[in-house]
């Protein structure tokens, strides 16, 4: 063979070129997030608008001696919490309270469980 014949470079090996383009919202990651804070803004605002407005009147009304139906509100602070904690009919329903607690909760726990692995050994359960 001649040597232009060994110069000239095959077919198959022929160079190409691939020009990958970046999809579009690469670049505009900031506009979408800006878009994402924007459409998520209402539901966001109504509901710290229901969060915070019941948790602010239920801080203002504890410090406070308002009955339901008055127009006055007068301000006693931690008046009410401290004959709360010198009831003795508030400390009864407190323990009474918390024993239930104690025992339903880790009742209701382990009887669920042992229900879920009574279905999950039998190969049908109900």
């Amino acid at each position: 063979m001649s040597k232009a014949a060994t110069d000239k470079p095959s077919p198959m090996a022929r160079e190409t070129s691939i020009s990958v383009s970046l999809p579009r919202r690469v670049s505009n990651a900031g506009a979408e997030a800006l878009a994402a804070y924007a459409m998520s803004a209402p539901a966001t605002i109504l509901l710290f608008l229901l969060l915070l407005g019941p948790a602010s009147a239920v801080f203002v009304i504890a410090l406070s001696d308002w009955q339901f139906g008055a127009e006055n509100l007068s301000f006693v602070g931690l008046g009410n919490f401290h004959s709360l904690l010198e009831d003795q009919v508030f400390g009864h329903s407190l323990r009474n309270t918390l024993v239930f607690a104690a025992v339903v909760v880790p009742t209701s726990v382990f009887l669920g469980l042992g229900v879920a692995m009574l279905c999950s050994s039998r190969a049908e359960c109900l």
